[in-house]
């Protein structure tokens, strides 16, 4: 930030993610869900303090910030969240945990580009975070598409094992 702030960067994008709420509380979470910067997950802790430097720091730097929180990535060469998933599906491992029926919080790439675009531009967002997700589908749906496109069944594991 203060390399851009030296190049006479005037807006920056800080890009964080839906991991730093930490667990989710309630079946939607809105930028509004408290960060939480002391959960267990190591991720989403450095995700949540990262924010809060990011903050300290623009207000220092006098630059213009906006936070944005994609949920997971996937879609075209999405190594984690497409490639990886439709390999493990491949193998006939579980991709599911549990009955499935959780909320994924996903977000497709060209969705997660576009409102980074809009928050880069529309001078409202500055001061701001933004989440950034596909409307809520469960596990067993999300996985069900890559089963279907692998050829393959979605395998679940109970969330005990």
């Amino acid at each position: 930030m203060r390399q851009a702030a030296d190049a006479g960067v005037k807006r920056f994008i800080h890009v964080s993610s839906m991991n730093a709420y930490g667990p989710p509380q309630r079946p939607v979470v809105d930028e509004t869900h408290p960060l939480n910067g002391r959960q267990r997950d190591t991720y989403g802790r450095t995700k949540a303090q990262g924010e809060e430097t990011a903050w300290e720091t623009a207000a220092n730097l006098d630059l213009e910030l906006l936070v944005v929180r994609p949920g997971m990535v996937y879609g075209p060469r999405s190594d984690g969240w497409s490639i990886r998933m439709v390999e493990v599906l491949q193998k006939g491992l579980p991709v599911i945990f549990g009955n499935g029926k959780g909320n994924t919080y996903q977000v497709y790439i060209d969705n997660l580009i576009d409102g980074m675009l809009l928050t880069a531009v529309h001078p409202q967002a500055v001061g701001e975070a933004f989440n950034f997700l596909d409307p809520p589908v469960d596990w067993n749906t999300f996985f069900g598409y890559y089963a279907a496109m692998s050829g393959e069944k979605a395998r679940a594991i109970p969330m005990w094992a």
